[in-house]
């Protein structure tokens, strides 16, 4: 709901930016901060020292937010790329597996693929935490048998690194994406003090150094001082009214004035012509 404080002594209003203009407020906040800087602690308001605290925790909520989406963002993108390695890995690791079990299918277990009980195949995992897992038994299983016996393709070392990196990078999302969230939070309820503090702020200045009557002068804060809407007189009303009635009833009509010649054309009142047919 947007604020707004006229009185009638004054061709002037005074509108507090709407609650839901987080932009507005965060401008009006730092005007406001700089102006007062500028006058006596004495003269300053109340509220100057609680809009000042909140202001600054606003830009650094404002900057860790900034940070944690930027960080989201690095491991969402790593994320999609692991994905495809993995996917692409574990589809190798199963033609491996598969082959090294043809004669006893059921054993592909053991390197973390399920089995269908009813068509007898070995599955391919679904889905990422599938494939996670997949990744995890395949490597504890390869890193518990003889290196001499351990398959050579795909390379154990590269498994290893992907299905790490693709965890870690998983953790590091979950974590930017928490923290963007609580700075979100964050902003909002100090957002939400500042829009209060400024319009407390507001009324003061404008009872103690303007006595009420608004003046262009709290612009010096940033505040928002507008002309009011006047509204029309009942005479401009009258004349406005009777103004649209004459117009319509000249609508067609040849000008005040004007004569038809016997050319066709009209000539206005000093013998110029208007128009022609």
């Amino acid at each position: 709901m947007t604020i707004t404080h006229k009185d009638a002594r004054s061709s002037y209003q005074l509108t507090f930016p709407n609650q839901a203009d987080d932009d507005g407020i965060f401008t009006l906040a730092g005007n406001y901060i700089a102006y007062e800087q500028t006058r006596p602690p004495d003269q300053q308001t109340l509220y100057t020292a609680d809009i000042t605290g909140w202001y600054e925790e606003l830009l650094s909520a404002k900057q860790e937010k900034t940070a944690a989406q930027s960080r989201r963002a690095i491991a969402s993108q790593k994320i999609k790329q692991l994905d495809e390695e993995a996917t692409e890995l574990v589809r190798h690791m199963w033609k491996t597996v598969t082959y090294h079990c043809h004669d006893m299918l059921s054993e592909v277990t053991q390197w973390g693929f399920r089995m269908k009980q009813t068509t007898g195949n070995a599955l391919l995992p679904r889905n990422r935490d599938e494939r996670l897992a997949t990744m995890t038994t395949y490597i504890n299983k390869e890193q518990s048998r003889p290196e001499e016996e351990r398959f050579s393709k795909p390379d154990l070392a590269a498994i290893i690194t992907v299905r790490d990196e693709l965890k870690a990078n998983l953790v590091a999302y979950q974590t930017a994406d928490t923290q963007q969230r609580n700075c979100d939070e964050q902003c909002r309820e100090l957002l939400y003090n500042l829009s209060e503090f400024l319009q407390a702020g507001g009324i003061e200045i404008l009872g103690k150094v303007f006595r009420m009557k608004v003046s262009t002068q709290m612009r010096n804060w940033g505040f928002d001082v507008s002309l009011k809407r006047r509204k029309p007189t009942k005479t401009e009303e009258t004349t406005a009214t009777n103004g649209t009635a004459a117009d319509s009833s000249t609508n067609g009509s040849t000008a005040l004035g004007a004569t038809v010649n016997g050319q066709g054309s009209v000539e206005l009142g000093d013998g110029s012509l208007a128009f022609t047919d």
